[in-house]
C-alpha cells in the first residue's frame, strides 16, 4: 500500500513508469506490479496510496496524470 507501485492495463509488469501531476508538476517513479479492471472507468493507471501521496492529496481521489516510460 505504501510502496511505490501501481496497477496498469497498457504496461509490463515490472516496467518502471514515470507518472506525473498534470496540476501541479510533481512526479513519482513507480513499478507496474499489478494489472487492473478499470480501464473500463476511464483510468489508464492505479497508483498505491504512497505513491500518489506523492503527487497529490489524498483526499483528490482521480486526478489527471502524464505517464512515461523509464529506463
Amino acid at each position: 500500500m505504501n510502496a511505490m507501485t501501481c496497477a496498469s492495463n497498457t504496461h509490463a509488469l515490472g516496467s518502471k513508469l514515470k507518472v506525473t501531476n498534470k496540476e501541479n508538476g510533481k512526479s513519482v517513479i513507480v513499478k507496474v506490479t499489478d494489472r487492473g479492471g478499470f480501464t473500463k472507468l476511464g483510468r489508464i493507471i492505479d497508483l498505491s496510496k504512497g505513491a500518489f501521496s506523492q503527487i497529490a492529496s489524498t483526499s483528490k481521489g482521480i486526478i489527471t496524470v502524464l505517464v512515461e516510460v523509464v529506463d
